[in-house]
């Protein structure tokens, strides 16, 4: 049986979209500025127990709050935990989980909903495009995590800003108008999130030195976060096997000498 070998493994990138030069100027923020008022009028109900922020890539909890917002049976209306919770970076162009478990004060079990914002452009302000998803989950009842996967524009403006979580006992939340006012159950809660642009793209990966004819050869991206996108030729032709695939999989039926190519694409723009 022959093997394949590797050579010239070509690892190259692509700046896109979201201009370098803001990045000094702006990047000292606070998260404490004057956002709208957001809570809940009554203490009885549903509030939220736990709100985790995930990088979706690598897995990792950035946010993992499951302080107990409730006590005797009384649930917390707002939260402000900006101040509480150090201020987790975000990326341009980043992929992340927002999971926000509904819990319950007393034995009564309700419908409601929930969502979240991010103020990306930093104007103390939520809008709709903000929102982080498309559509907002529908009500339902019973203890339970709510998730939006969403991804980090890359037109953001750089530094410390608020993202908002909202739980309302309702089935009419709506985007970006339930952001802001008063609502009869549930609960709100702040936290602060440093938003950045990349400072320089990378692209890398592994692969073994050689392999078996007929053998699937794991390509493992090593540097996968902050990206928009990664693509993988793996003959060096032009055809691209994988469009968008932070690692890939490919297996060869012939021997020889191959030149792999991986390309990047994250938010920057020199």
């Amino acid at each position: 049986m022959s093997k394949i070998s590797f050579y010239n493994i070509k690892k190259s990138l692509i700046k896109n979209t979201v201009a370098l030069v803001a990045i000094v100027a702006l990047s000292m923020g606070i998260a404490n500025a004057q956002y709208c008022a957001s809570g809940a009028s009554s203490t009885t109900d549903e509030y939220i127990s736990d709100f985790k922020l995930i990088d979706a890539v690598s897995g990792t909890a950035l946010i993992a709050n499951n302080t107990q917002q409730v006590a005797n049976g009384v649930c917390a209306m707002y939260t402000d935990f900006t101040s509480i919770i150090k201020a987790v970076n975000l990326s341009a162009g980043g992929k992340y989980t927002v999971s926000i478990q509904v819990n319950y004060c007393a034995t009564g079990i309700y419908t409601n909903q929930t969502f979240a914002w991010i103020d990306y452009n930093r104007n103390n302000a939520f809008e709709a495009n903000e929102g982080v998803a498309a559509s907002i989950a529908g009500a339902t009842s019973g203890v339970r995590y709510v998730s939006y996967t969403f991804t980090v524009p890359c037109n953001v403006s750089p530094g410390v800003t608020r993202m908002r979580a909202v739980l309302s006992e309702t089935s009419a939340l709506s985007n970006p108008g339930s952001a802001c006012g008063t609502y009869t159950w549930g609960e709100t809660e702040d936290y602060a999130v440093n938003l950045q642009l990349p400072s320089s793209v990378s692209a890398d990966f592994a692969v073994p030195s050689s392999v078996w004819v007929k053998s699937k050869v794991n390509f493992k991206n090593s540097n996968p976060i902050g990206y928009i996108s990664h693509t993988w030729d793996v003959n060096n032709d032009g055809t691209i096997e994988a469009i968008n695939s932070v690692d890939y999989t490919y297996t060869w039926t012939t021997g020889g000498t191959k030149c792999v190519k991986l390309k990047s694409t994250n938010c920057l723009v020199l």
